[in-house]
């Protein structure tokens, strides 16, 4: 149903004369992102390959790979696996005698609400400090390893545009159309 109908809406577009490369598809699956593609390029032709489609990570992946150095990331910067995640996670629980895996759950519900250690300190209270102190330290370490979450790949592009408006509008420049499969599973990092 609605995958199919974003894809047939992408190819109406492009046969009506709006520039492929004006068009970004987001998704929640490689697997969905590819056969979208391909289903466009059949209908349109290879002017349809220019359409920007994959899922959110990957779009924000793309997105950091470029302009991360802007936050201090090097283009090589690495993606943490799970096991990697969970081991820096669990060090930083121990330095505030927090179970990691309530503070694997805060900082993921954090970095979905877009609070970063900072704002998550400013409104932590009580016991949460310990949360947020351990999250400033749980970050802190990813970064200086060069690292990211996969909840970073949706929070730290926000971070870039508020920080950077000329890239902002950049981007709001080249995507004049954005198209979102299962639009009513997003959250907030990835409706902003």
């Amino acid at each position: 149903g609605k995958t199919a109908t974003l894809t047939k809406r992408a190819q109406y577009m492009i046969m009506q004369g709006i520039d492929p490369a004006s068009i970004l598809l987001t998704t929640f699956t490689n697997k969905a992102a590819t056969e979208i593609k391909e289903r466009i390029v059949k209908v349109v032709g290879e002017d349809g390959k220019r359409i920007t489609v994959g899922t959110f990570h990957s779009i924000c992946n793309r997105i950091l790979r470029v302009h991360g150095h802007k936050l201090g990331y090097t283009k090589t910067f690495t993606i943490l696996s799970e096991d990697d995640t969970n081991k820096v996670m669990k060090k930083a629980a121990k330095q505030y005698a927090l179970d990691d895996g309530a503070l694997k759950a805060y900082v993921s519900a954090c970095k979905s609400k877009l609070l970063t250690p900072s704002k998550a300190m400013e409104v932590a209270k009580g016991m949460e400090k310990d949360l947020a102190n351990a999250y400033q330290v749980y970050q802190d370490t990813i970064f200086e390893n060069q690292s990211m979450d996969f909840d970073d790949l949706l929070l730290l592009p926000i971070e870039l545009f508020k920080k950077n408006n000329d890239l902002l509008e950049k981007y709001q420049d080249l995507y004049r159309y954005i198209l979102i499969d299962e639009y009513q599973d997003t959250n907030e990092a990835q409706y902003i």
